[in-house]
């Protein structure tokens, strides 16, 4: 079962998604308030988040066997 994060939308509405919905919903602009991490909320503007995301990642994948 995959991970599901709690996100709570600038309408005030919440929901659970995956992790890859969150990042489309990101994309869109004024979409997502906030979102709930391990460790407490993160507020999209405020709050730092991680820039990118793994299908753009250019370097060697050590997870790869060969």
């Amino acid at each position: 079962m995959q991970r599901m994060i709690t996100v709570e939308f600038t309408d005030g509405t919440s929901c659970d998604m995956i992790p890859a919905a969150l990042n489309l919903f990101l994309r869109e602009k004024d979409w997502v308030r906030r979102f709930q991490r391990s460790n407490g909320w993160v507020w999209v503007g405020l709050s730092p988040m991680r820039s990118g995301s793994l299908e753009t990642f250019q370097g060697s994948d050590r997870r790869m066997i060969t």
